[in-house]
C-alpha cells in the first residue's frame, strides 16, 4: 500500500483549459496528485493555472523536452509516477 498519492505530471503548451479540468478533477483525490506542470511555451496560460493552484511548473523548451535523459531527471526530481 502506498503512503502517498500517485504523482502525475501534465504536459501542456496552450491556454490550459484541458489541464485545468484535470487539475479540478483530481483536486479532491486522495489517490492522485498533480505534482508538476511542464510547458514548452513560456507564455502558456497553463502556467498561470499552475500558479493559481500552487502546482510546481516549468517552462521546458523543445530542445530540453527531446532530451529524454534531462526530462526523466526532472520527472524523477518531482517523484512523478
Amino acid at each position: 500500500m502506498r503512503d502517498h498519492p500517485i504523482h502525475l505530471a501534465i504536459f501542456a503548451s496552450g491556454s490550459g483549459s484541458n489541464a485545468l479540468k484535470i487539475i479540478k478533477y483530481f483536486s479532491a483525490s486522495l489517490k492522485f496528485k498533480i505534482a508538476l506542470i511542464i510547458s514548452n511555451n513560456k507564455n502558456a496560460g497553463v502556467l498561470a493555472h499552475a500558479t493559481e493552484h500552487q502546482i510546481p511548473h516549468f517552462f521546458w523548451p523543445k530542445n530540453q523536452l527531446s532530451n529524454s535523459e534531462k526530462t526523466l531527471e526532472l520527472l524523477n526530481n518531482f517523484q512523478i509516477d
